[in-house]
């Protein structure tokens, strides 16, 4: 049985659509700002996790997944639903870090998300070879009455950008 939050169904969905916008921007300025181009196809990404209030997260990886739109969102600008065809979900102790290397399709897909069923800051940094792509810090709410949870999600693939 699900344990019921104390939240109104329209505080859940701002924070639903609050999770969602995050995901969106951390995609978008991996995938589109001008500032975060790379002139080449990158080699390697370098994953550190940590946390003051956890020891352990789930980390779920995968360099084999299709991104398509969403169905349900007709407009520009939507996130897109991420498929994953090839993952590894495992429990690593915090702080984490560890470097990852490109396949010949150049992407690379991370979530974590504490083991308990508290509220936890968890803070996640991604390099691209020796450049900084991605920093946050949130804390993250466990599971609510919808079985949604939240988590820090990075989701990268190199697109070669060639200038109009």
């Amino acid at each position: 049985m699900k344990k019921r939050t104390n939240g109104s169904r329209s505080n859940v969905m701002v924070r639903h659509r609050a999770r969602l916008l995050a995901a969106l921007v951390a995609t978008v300025g991996v995938l589109g700002c001008d500032s975060l181009i790379l002139d080449r196809e990158p080699e390697s990404v370098h994953l550190e996790i940590s946390s003051s209030d956890v020891s352990e997260v789930w980390l779920v990886t995968s360099r084999l997944f299709t991104e398509t739109a969403d169905p349900e969102c007709p407009t520009a600008g939507c996130n897109t639903i991420i498929q994953l065809i090839d993952a590894d979900t495992i429990t690593v102790s915090l702080p984490f870090s560890q470097s990852y290397s490109f396949n010949s399709r150049l992407q690379f897909f991370a979530e974590a998300y504490p083991t308990t069923l508290e509220p936890a800051t968890l803070s996640m940094t991604v390099h691209l070879d020796d450049e900084e792509w991605y920093n946050d810090s949130r804390l993250l709410l466990p599971e609510n009455a919808d079985g949604d949870r939240e988590t820090l999600r990075f989701v990268y693939q190199y697109r070669d950008f060639t200038p109009g």
